[in-house]
């Protein structure tokens, strides 16, 4: 099967804007979608789950703040990174925007290199090879220690298939195990970060099962090699 298109949500009254932002994006493999108010953003982020969310901070009906803070609040969307974009020089509304809980913050005009090194950062393993496999996985946290198998994985993050639920932003050890086992082939161990949950009761990606979507953070760059041997041998 192959692997969805990732969405990215651009949210501004400027079709100026909205046209820049379009061309920074034209080669990245993503799904882009409008919208020009933030009562129409939260009706995507409800029903489409976008994977990252670049929102001006001055729109028609409130401010990018407003609306940011309502996308937090909400269990089933907060794991959505968004951007606010804000006036070059308005401290006020950067102010806002971090109060916000916003992911991050850019400012008008929009620089090219930060604002794909913001895609590049909160998209997991964009343009990377991602394969649909089933490694076992141990996760271990203060809380949580538990077996389960990965679904898909990639060169930057795995997602693992399971019924448990951990908060995101929860930073979690990881052990994979890429081959049946063997002595010169042990698991790897490695940090993550859990990026997103899909939880049994309500997905917001359906056509993945339950379980949680984690980015590497921290792996040795043997254990890395081995990963990337792994995705290209199969």
């Amino acid at each position: 099967m192959p692997k969805p298109a990732l969405m990215v949500l651009l949210v501004d009254e400027s079709t100026f804007f909205l046209k820049a932002e379009n061309q920074y994006l034209r080669k990245l493999p993503v799904a882009i979608r409008e919208v020009y108010r933030a009562d129409r953003a939260l009706a995507v982020c409800r029903a489409d789950h976008p994977d990252l969310i670049y929102m001006a901070y001055n729109l028609p009906d409130r401010t990018g703040a407003e609306c940011c803070m309502e996308i937090k609040a909400s269990p089933r969307l907060r794991h959505i990174p968004i951007v606010l974009v804000c006036d070059e020089g308005a401290e006020e509304q950067l102010r806002a925007s971090r109060k916000a809980g916003c992911d991050a913050v850019a400012t008008r005009p929009l620089d090219r290199k930060r604002f794909l090194e913001l895609a590049d950062h909160f998209l997991v393993g964009l343009g990377e090879l991602r394969l649909r496999c089933r490694p076992p996985v141990r996760v271990l946290t203060g809380e949580h220690c538990f077996t389960a198998n990965g679904f898909d994985i990639s060169g930057g993050g795995i997602f693992i298939a399971c019924k448990e639920t951990i908060a995101p932003g929860t930073s979690i050890q990881l052990e994979l195990l890429l081959t049946p086992p063997r002595p010169d082939n042990p698991w790897i161990a490695c940090k993550g970060t859990v990026g997103w949950v899909n939880p049994a009761h309500r997905k917001p990606k359906p056509h993945y099962p339950p379980g949680l979507g984690v980015r590497f953070s921290r792996m040795a760059s043997a254990d890395r090699t081995l990963l990337k041997q792994y995705l290209l041998s199969r």
